[in-house]
Formats: C-alpha cells, structure tokens, sequence
C-alpha cells in the first residue's frame, strides 16, 4: 500500500510539475512573443527611420550640389554677357578670360569656342573640342549644357564637369563660353555628410556611373559604379548598381542589401538639373545600436516575468492538484472497500474542481447507502431461506408418508379386489349349488363380516389420507406463499441494484461531462481529465458489480419463479388426489353397504332360499359393480401413490433451490464483508 501511495504520489507531483512547466512556459512564451513582436517592429521603425535619414541626407547632399552648380552655371552665363567676347582679337580675349577666372575662383579653366568649336582657353591655348558631346549639344541646344560625364580637363588634366553656355552679346558671332569646374571643389561638401567610415555618401556621373566625390579619395576618377572596370567589379554590389542606374534616371529611394557579411542601408537620388546621381550608405549594425540596448532590456524583463511566472506556477499548480489529489486518495480508500472516509472528502468552492470533489463525496455517499441495503436484504434472504429450507424438508416428510399410506390403500384395495373377485365367483356358484347354501351361509357370513371391517379400515384409511392430503395442501399453500415473498424480496433487490446502476450511469455521465470540461480548459484540465477518467473507471467498475449482482438475482428470481410454478403443480396435484380420495372414500361407504347387504341377506338365507335364489341374480350385478369399483378405487389409489411421488420429487426440488438461493445468499454476503460502513 505504501508502495501505491509512494507512486501516485509521484504521479501527482508529476502532474503538479507539468502544470508549473505549462504555466511557466505559456507565461515565458507570451512575454517573449510580445517581446519578440516589439523587437520586430522596433526594428523595422528603425530601419524605416534610417532609410529615412539616408534619403534625406542623399537629398541634402544632392540640394548641395546643385546649388554648387547652379552658381558656377549663373557666373558663367553672366561672364558670357562680357562684351569682349565679339572681339576678333585673342589677346583681348584672353585677358576677358583671364578676368573671369580670377574674379570666379571656382572655375577650373575658362574657354572660348567658335562656331568650328575651336578652343581658345586663358593661357592662349588653342584646341578642338569637335569631338566632346557636350559642346555638340550646346551648339545645337543653343543653351547651356552641363556634360553628363565627367571628363578629364586638356588643361588640367584632373577630373572635371564641364559647363557651356552661348554668348549672348548682341551681334556677337556664334561663339561659346565654357567653363572646367574641378570636381575638388565639390568633395568638400560629400566630406561634409561623413560620419564614419560605414557613414558617407558620394556622387558620380550617368555615363558609367564614374565617381567623381567619394571619402575614399582613391575612388575618385577612377570607379565606376554602373558600368565598372573588370578589376572593380568585385568591390560594387549589385543593388549598388541598380541604385546607380535610378538615381542617374531621374529617381530616388532607399534599399537594405548585404554585400560580402556587411549589412547596408542606402539611399540614392538625382542631382536636379543634371544627370548625376547620388548615394548616401549606412552600415546597418550601426543603425541599429539603439535596438541592441533595448534587447538586453527586454532580455532582463524575461528573465523577471520567468522568475515572477514560476512562484505564480508553484501557487496555481498546489491550488489544482491538491484537491485532485484528496480525491483520488478516497477514491482508493472506497475502492479497498472502506466507506467509511466520505465524511473527510471536504469541497471548497464552486469551480469544476469543487464540483468533482461534491459529485465523488455524493457517489460514496450513494454507493454506501446501496451497499448496506443490499446488505441488509442478503440478510433478510438467508433468513428466509432457512425458513423456507425447514418448510420444504417438512413437506417432503408429509409427502414420503402419504405416499406411504397411498400405498397401503392400494394395497388394501387390491386385497379388497381380489376378495370381491371370489365373493363374485361365490355368489355364481350360488345357482348351481342352491342346496349347498345352507351349510356356506355361515362362510358367506363370516366373509361378509370380514369384507365389511377390511371396508371400514379401508374407509379409515382414506379418511386418514384425505386429512394428510389436507395437511400437505396447506404446507404447500404456506410453502408457495414464503417463495412468493421469497420472489418479492428478489424484485425489491433488483429495483436497488437498478438505482446502483443508475448511480454509477450517472457517476460515469458526471465523468464524461468532467473529461469534456477538462478538454475544454486544454493544457490546464489534462489533470481533471485524469481524475475524470479514473472516476469513470470506478463507475464502470460498480456498474459490472452490480450487472454481476444482478444476474445472480435474476438466477435467483428464476429459480423462485421455477418454485413457485412446482408449488402451484404440487397444489393442482394434491388437490386432485384429495379429489380422488374422497371419491375413493366415498365408494368404500357404498362397498361398506353393500356388504352389509351381503350379510343381511346372507342372514336371511336361512329364513328364505327361495329370496336369496331370486336375489343372487341381483347380487351378482352387485358384486360385478363393487369389482368395478374395487379396480377403480385401487387405480385411483395408485394415480394417488404417483401424484404423491411427483409432488415428493418437486419438493426435493424446492429444496435444491432453497439451499442454491441460501449459498447465493451467504456468497452475496461474503461479497459485502470486504466493505466497511
């Protein structure tokens, strides 16, 4: 027992554990999914938030730019109002462009072309720029242009933007004032927007994406992003490319790409009025560095709701499982037979727990009340069974000594039988020797008188068996009525064994309606689907002890029921018997008479032949009469002797289920002393 109780024991720690794992699990899960959830659309806030940034710094940075251009586009278009520039003298030109440069100290190198695009620069160089596209344009635009390539300058031989504009001097010739803006003069501002080496932007033209402002001063003139050297392919990403090829359409956006384990946050947009692009670039670690210190928060708070989550556990996990526990401790005490542990089942509260532990208190309570009634009435049944053993036993004795007396009457009246058979052969002798009469008168008489006392026993003797018949009738009357009481007591059995049924139907309907309730809670009721399931199994159980009962009632029922149909047999029997006995006694009355009819004339023969001679005709038909009688009364005797047989064998059957029923009885109490009220 200890053994069992150390298991469940474990069992229910086991169960206790599972709960405070669930809860603590469930509790853990749900701060870190929400946590989880918080850190994802932290993160992607923060993500947005630096494309954002980078959008607008790439904005800024590009707003930069133009504004640069823009200024040296309106210095250059006002120098091209000078005057000078309609001279057909090139040293009067050259000092104009002299003078430009000087007062403009952001251009590079200053020009003049003619209509053949020929160049005349401020040192008196003399070149062709036919060839360069961006003149080509401004002779045919007839406005200013700004190459969409970077090119490098003939004059400073350094990487520079190249601006034309037509002079505008009335009646001036076709000529065309230019400018080489130094793309030096514009790193200033891309080292402006440098924060660190994973923080910078930089800018290249629409040709080949050629940078021409970069931090990295080694990138200058020389990579290209959009349609790179074989040597540099390795070191431009492909999204960088891409970004590239819109920004120099005309677009602007955000992108986060990984290239070579480095995560990136980039920006990129046009340079308005021109076809260059920018892209501004931030390492994406460093983005998110604020999110990094959130995350130990969150890691701490985890930590602390675990912690908080496990004394809530252990708390919840003892609220559930002890009352569960108590519950299936009775439930073993009843199940060891001892109902006697109810009143300790104590119920608090009204959840589903308190209504388990109120159904099983109400079951033991049920199941004890059951038990006792039927205890009770096994008792009350082996009573009377040994009542009715005693009654059956005595009936039988009055059945074997009426059989007894039966035969004897049939004997006797055999013997009478016979005698009336010789009386009748005498009285036919009568006529053949009418004068022998004299001397038998007296023989005739003596037999007379002989034949008249074996009548009177005879008639003694079927007054004796009509009383014993009377008496046996009575007993089985007495017998028949105790088995129908004895049937009573099998009913009212049956009707307690119907109500265990249905309290342990209902014990197991409250199971199923707990098991459902406890699939219904999910995780949290597997422990009451437990409990439910062994509640049910204790119903079940019940339920096949009282079926069990049941069937022994019912051989029980079947067996009175078999009594009763033979007491009722042994009744019509004896009644016909007594019938017969009467009858019988009646035909000794008239035997007895006719004898002493017989010995009156038997008398009379000595007073009178001639009377006796006409009356042995008469007599003869008398004694043909009384021998027909005499075999009917020794058959009916013997009809009596085997009716007095069968009712001797149904009461030796009555017996036999009497003492079947008593065993029933006392097995059934047997049954009920392994438990305790």
């Amino acid at each position: 027992m200890n053994l069992k109780r150390s298991i469940k024991r474990a069992n229910f720690l086991n169960i206790r554990l599972k709960m405070f794992l669930l809860i603590v699990l469930l509790i853990v899960l749900s701060i870190t999914a929400i946590k989880v959830y918080d850190y994802t659309i932290r993160i992607r806030e923060i993500e947005t938030t630096a494309q954002e940034e980078r959008l607008n710094i790439a904005v800024l940075t590009a707003s930069k730019l133009e504004t640069e251009i823009v200024r040296t586009v309106s210095a250059l278009e006002t120098a091209a109002n000078n005057t000078a520039f309609i001279s057909s003298d090139n040293a009067t030109i050259v000092n104009a462009l002299l003078s430009i440069k000087e007062q403009n100290q952001i251009f590079s190198t200053v020009f003049l072309c003619d209509a053949s695009l020929s160049r005349l620069n401020e040192k008196g160089d003399i070149t062709s720029l036919a060839s360069r596209e961006y003149m080509q344009e401004v002779k045919k635009m007839k406005q200013t242009v700004i190459s969409r390539e970077i090119l490098i300058s003939q004059s400073t031989n350094k990487p520079s933007i190249m601006i034309a504009t037509p002079i505008k001097v009335p009646g001036a010739p076709e000529r065309y004032l230019g400018i080489s803006l130094n793309v030096d003069k514009l790193q200033s501002i891309i080292d402006g927007t440098k924060k660190n080496d994973s923080n910078y932007s930089f800018a290249f033209d629409a040709k080949d994406g050629l940078v021409f402002a970069h931090p990295i001063t080694d990138y200058v003139g020389l990579l290209k992003i959009i349609n790179p050297d074989e040597k540099d392919k390795s070191k431009i990403p492909p999204e960088q490319q891409t970004m590239a090829k819109e920004a120099v359409s005309g677009h602007s956006g955000t992108q986060i790409y990984s290239f070579n384990g480095l995560k990136t946050i980039a920006a990129y947009t046009n340079v308005p009025g021109t076809s260059f692009g920018v892209v501004s670039s931030l390492n994406y670690d460093q983005a998110m560095e604020p999110i990094r210190k959130e995350r130990n928060s969150t890691l701490i708070i985890i930590l602390i709701t675990s912690f908080l989550s496990a004394i809530i556990a252990m708390a919840t996990a003892k609220f559930i499982v002890d009352p569960i526990q108590n519950i299936a401790r009775q439930a073993n005490i009843i199940a060891s037979g001892d109902f006697t542990e109810e009143k300790n089942i104590i119920v608090k509260g009204q959840d589903e727990v308190a209504q388990l532990q109120k159904a099983f208190k109400n079951m033991a309570i049920m199941l004890k009340s059951t038990m006792q009634q039927i205890g009770q009435a096994a008792t009350n049944i082996a009573s009377s069974s040994e009542v009715l053993e005693i009654s059956a036993e005595q009936s039988a004795q009055g059945a074997t000594q009426i059989a007894q007396t039966v035969a004897e009457v049939a004997s006797g009246t055999m013997a009478q039988a016979k005698t009336i058979d010789n009386t009748v052969e005498i009285v036919k002798e009568i006529g053949d020797e009418i004068n022998e009469i004299a001397s038998k008168a007296s023989e005739v008489a003596l037999l007379a008188n002989e034949s008249a006392a074996v009548a009177a026993d005879g008639g003694k003797s079927i007054h004796s068996a009509v009383d014993s018949i009377t008496n046996i009738n009575t007993i089985v009357q007495d017998t028949a009525q105790v088995i129908r009481g004895l049937g009573t007591y099998s009913d009212q059995i049956s009707q307690i064994i119907e109500t265990i049924s249905g309290i342990a139907s209902q014990t197991n309907l409250l199971a199923l309606n707990a098991a459902i309730e406890a699939a219904r809670a999910g995780e949290q009721g597997r422990g009451f689907s437990v409990v439910a399931d062994e509640v049910r199994k204790l119903a079940e159980q019940s339920k096949e002890s009282t079926n069990t009962i049941a069937r022994i009632i019912g051989d029980v029922q079947s067996q009175t029921n078999y009594a009763i149909k033979k007491m009722d047999t042994s009744a019509q029997e004896v009644s016909s018997g007594q019938e017969v006995v009467l009858a019988a006694g009646e035909s000794f009355k008239r035997i007895q008479g006719q004898i002493d009819n017989v010995n009156q004339a038997v008398q009379g023969i000595s007073a009178t032949v001639q009377r006796l001679s006409a009356s042995s005709s008469h007599m003869i038909v008398s004694m043909e009469e009384i021998r027909g009688i005499s075999r009917e009364t020794a058959a009916s005797s013997q009809s009596i002797s085997a009716a007095t047989e069968e009712q001797s064998a149904g009461m030796q059957e009555i017996a036999s289920s009497i003492e079947s029923l008593a065993q029933l009885s006392n097995q059934l109490e047997g049954n009920l002393k392994q438990y305790q009220f």
